[in-house]
């Protein structure tokens, strides 16, 4: 993770900055998860997003993980656009890993208040029957990033698919809420 003083971004420059990193990363054969991670969070560490404030938990990391069926998506998706029967899903589980980064930005004279993330998902193996594993953890400002990840990979479901190459990757922005 860089250790360099962020760059500011509007909130389209940050949705367009995230796809233009994804891109590379949702091409076959997909990196480590490992890998994965640290591009996610390093994007987080350099990069704000103009009226996300840190301080008012309006920019935090979110990592999930158990089950899951994937979008059947093959590229970066802006799902701000779409309607909820446009999404179509796998039938099947998967184990999975979620990486999201929540922006919640004020109310403007013009616009309510807006939440949203950019998402990038990672689907391993299918799940099995008795991988009731799942969890959540939220990690609101960067500087407890590194002891909360630490203890992060310390999870049993995580210590398994983590230094692995996830089978399918899918990256989007959505409206959160």
């Amino acid at each position: 993770m860089s250790n360099g003083s962020p760059q500011t971004l509007s909130l389209e420059e940050a949705v367009q900055r995230f796809r233009e990193l994804s891109l590379p990363l949702l091409k076959k054969p997909a990196p480590p998860a490992t890998d994965l991670l640290a591009h996610f969070l390093d994007f987080y560490c350099t990069t704000r997003v103009e009226g996300a404030e840190i301080e008012e938990e309006g920019d935090m990391i979110l990592l999930e993980w158990g089950a899951n069926c994937p979008h059947l998506i093959h590229h970066f998706v802006d799902f701000r656009d779409l309607e909820d029967e446009e999404v179509d899903f796998d039938e099947n589980e998967y184990e999975w890993i979620g990486l999201t980064r929540q922006l919640t930005l004020p109310p403007t004279a013009d616009q309510d208040e807006q939440t949203l993330g950019l998402c990038l998902f990672l689907y391993f193996d299918r799940a099995r029957d008795d991988d009731d594993l799942g969890g959540s953890l939220w990690i609101p400002p960067p500087n407890p990033l590194r002891p909360r990840l630490l203890e992060w990979k310390k999870t049993p479901y995580i210590h398994r698919p983590l230094p692995r190459r996830p089978a399918k990757i899918t990256a989007f922005v959505s409206s959160v809420g």
